[in-house]
């Protein structure tokens, strides 16, 4: 695993607002899915909205880009996506997406 990944999932773990545990944890993430191809982490969710993936990518601005995803069978459906976003920002905009609040 490259060192960008592990340090992404490092950010992951951080805790969302006014929450007692990490991300990964609240969420109860499983199923990681790691690729040094795109930089990127994808994890099995399970939330409010009808969320059931997230793809976060490091890209080349060395910023995130996060894919929200609703996956059941060979359906796939893309819900949402946020572009450029800093490391602070990531965990609360995960939760925002996937989480009522």
């Amino acid at each position: 695993m490259k060192t960008e990944i592990s340090q992404t999932v490092e950010i992951l773990n951080m805790k969302p607002q006014n929450e007692m545990f990490g991300l990964l944890r609240s969420l109860q993430a499983s199923q990681m899915v790691y690729s040094d191809k795109d930089n990127s982490v994808m994890f099995k969710v399970k939330g409010d909205r009808g969320i059931n993936k997230v793809k976060v990518i490091l890209n080349i601005m060395n910023t995130f880009d996060v894919e929200f995803w609703n996956i059941r069978g060979i359906t796939c459906n893309r819900k949402d996506e946020i572009k450029d976003i800093y490391n602070d920002q990531l965990v609360q905009a995960i939760w925002e997406r996937v989480v009522l609040v």
